[in-house]
């Protein structure tokens, strides 16, 4: 497991965790902190599920080396 943190000029903290397998990739991306999503709870958790998709799959690329990232 890995995890990374960062706090905003704002003040908000912003993490990062991702689970991986005995090998080392990823398989699951959590997102959290003290920050706020407006709108109701039902469209904050689904934006929330797609952006932690989104990490899942730029981490898996990463660790496949399928980026132009140097």
């Amino acid at each position: 497991m890995r995890r990374g943190a960062v706090k905003t000029l704002g003040g908000k903290l912003v993490a990062v965790t991702v689970q991986t397998d005995q090998s080392g990739l990823p398989v699951a991306c959590r997102l959290d902190g003290d920050f706020f999503i407006d709108g109701d709870e039902m469209q904050s958790r689904s934006l929330l599920d797609d952006l932690e998709q989104t990490l899942l799959i730029c981490a898996r690329e990463v660790s496949a080396g399928k980026t132009g990232v140097m």
